[in-house]
């Protein structure tokens, strides 16, 4: 694979993956629930992705968002611990990947040349796997020849930047369920509030 978005300033030990990061038994509850859900929601502009959300998930498994929200916890002091910065909370999510799904090498917080995005606030990107019961899928770093199928229960972590584009290989046959999130610092909210407040300010 051509490493085209290599960058001397990237680190790859940026990428963390940390497996048996969920326990069996929670990813058998989490799973059921996957398997059962019959509302997905799109939040894309293309409209072709499916989400649980948060709040969905809260009122027909209340039991299941509970545990999402407390691995959620921790993947938040994972991140803040290993880049040494105070995050804003997240919710729970999950994404359902079908057969034929796929996602093109990408940043998550910027373009991959590095130009600004409407999601430019996010500055880390994290990935629990719910399961492993399907083909293809992989997760791959094109800069690192990095490329690998992440076993049920596995974090991964990394910066949404250039220096981090990243995609998701076709998935060839089954259902592919994530729980993916997006950590905004909790400085750069404050930012953005004092900015609006001197918007406000009259003069």
């Amino acid at each position: 694979m051509r490493n085209d978005y290599k960058l001397e300033a990237a680190d790859p030990a940026n990428i963390v993956i940390i497996e048996n990061f969920i326990s069996a038994e929670h990813l058998d509850a989490v799973y059921d629930y996957c398997y059962s859900i019959n509302e997905w929601e799109s939040q894309s502009y293309s409209n072709i992705d499916k989400i649980s959300t948060g709040a969905t998930m809260k009122n027909n498994a209340p039991e299941v968002y509970d545990v999402m929200s407390s691995y959620l916890n921790k993947v938040q002091e994972a991140v803040e611990y290993k880049f040494g910065r105070k995050l804003e909370p997240s919710v729970p999510g999950i994404r359902r990947w079908d057969a034929g799904e796929y996602q093109g090498p990408h940043a998550d917080g910027e373009t991959v040349h590095g130009v600004a995005t409407d999601t430019y606030i996010v500055d880390y990107g994290s990935i629990m796997y719910l399961n492993d019961n399907y083909d293809g899928g992989e997760l791959y770093f094109p800069a690192y020849d990095i490329d690998f199928q992440p076993k049920a229960g596995t974090l991964a972590f990394f910066p949404s930047s250039t220096y981090y584009v990243h995609g998701v290989k076709e998935v060839l046959a089954g259902v592919r369920y994530t729980s993916p999130h997006f950590w905004v610092p909790t400085k750069h909210r404050r930012l953005i509030e004092m900015t609006k407040d001197e918007q406000q300010t009259v003069y």
